[in-house]
């Protein structure tokens, strides 16, 4: 929503919106004004005319340590480049000025496209919107947790067990140590009554259990 000068003197909160030029991760922070823009937070105002700064770190080699003030100037907001290479306000350049502009016009530093708008209050359902302190925005900082836990599954116990792809019966064994086991003769029968897959299955299971170590091995 664009807000007319007074509105803008009374509220003194700007929305910058951009794409990282490197992830492609969309960014769209609240601050109150005035809002500090360049490479190194060490050289960007925490202060300025006895206001908070807000310091937004923008990662290029072609963007100044303190590259742009954003502010409210006779209800206007403006923009005061500070910067080597300039800055571009709408597609013109300008170089160690200041230059005036309206809610959702575009700045240009270095690879960033920031369209800034002016804000009657603020959005909270996916944007924190920074206190009027001297505060810092370093997106690099950010971290976003996507997805969920997953429950990883247990691998079946070691027997016997049917396979469907194949249409017959399986040993399967967890075991490593097991590298010499030797399969019950059922499995080279072309024909296996109910009662020998009964007794196979019952000595394979006895035979685990006395494989397995015992307590304090």
């Amino acid at each position: 929503m664009a807000l007319t000068v007074s509105q803008l003197t009374k509220f003194m909160q700007v929305q910058l919106s951009w794409e990282d030029p490197v992830t492609g991760e969309s960014w769209e922070p609240v601050f109150m004004l005035p809002v500090a823009l360049g490479s190194k937070l060490e050289k960007m105002p925490t202060s300025y005319q006895t206001q908070p700064v807000a310091q937004v770190l923008l990662e290029s080699k072609v963007i100044s340590r303190f590259h742009a003030l954003i502010e409210l100037v006779n209800g206007q907001l403006t923009v005061s480049d500070r910067s080597t290479n300039g800055t571009y306000l709408n597609g013109k350049w300008f170089h160690q000025s200041s230059k005036s502009f309206g809610s959702g016009e575009t700045l240009k530093i270095g690879p960033y496209a920031i369209t800034i708008v002016a804000l009657s209050e603020p959005e909270s359902e996916f944007t924190e919107v920074e206190s009027h302190e001297s505060s810092v925005f370093n997106p690099s900082e950010v971290v976003q947790v996507r997805g969920v836990n997953s429950r990883q599954k247990t691998p079946p116990d070691s027997g016997i067990f049917f396979e469907p792809e194949t249409d017959l019966l399986e040993y399967r064994s967890e075991k490593k140590q097991q590298q010499n086991f030797v399969l019950p003769s059922i499995f080279s029968s072309s024909h296996v009554s109910i009662e020998d897959i009964k007794r196979t299955v019952l000595l394979s299971n006895y035979e685990e259990k006395i494989m397995q170590p015992l307590e304090g091995e």
